[in-house]
């Protein structure tokens, strides 16, 4: 029922077009993407349609297709060899990291062991 006026309408599923049919009792509204959807499909439609009958025009596209795929897989690459890099130096960051905490703990640990006077000459030289 619609809320305006109270008179009944009807909708039918259209599964072609992943949509909805006024069936009964109402008016469908304008709407510019369902009709630029469907120029789109008409569109592809037509295209495949010309490439079946031309074999050449089919060739043609194939080959635009496996260029694309191929720089789509050096890209891929790419990314993947940049990712690996920022990786590594994420690991040789915490490596460095490690090596200066480490040798924080030793120098903390010596001078824990060294009597007060050699601490003392230790400073003057520092």
């Amino acid at each position: 029922r619609c809320r305006h006026c109270w008179s009944e309408f009807t909708f039918k599923t259209d599964p072609k077009n992943s949509d909805y049919t006024m069936e009964s009792g109402g008016k469908r509204t304008y709407e510019a993407w369902k009709d630029a959807d469907m120029m789109e499909n008409a569109m592809k439609e037509e295209k495949e349609r010309e490439a079946a009958n031309d074999h050449m025009k089919a060739m043609e596209q194939k080959s635009i297709n496996v260029q694309a795929e191929m720089q789509m897989l050096e890209d891929l690459d790419s990314i993947r060899t940049m990712n690996k890099r920022m990786g590594q130096r994420d690991k040789t960051i915490e490596e460095a990291l490690q090596y200066l905490f480490q040798r924080e703990e030793k120098k903390a640990a010596e001078e824990a062991e060294l009597p007060e006077a050699d601490l003392a000459e230790l400073s003057e030289f520092r």
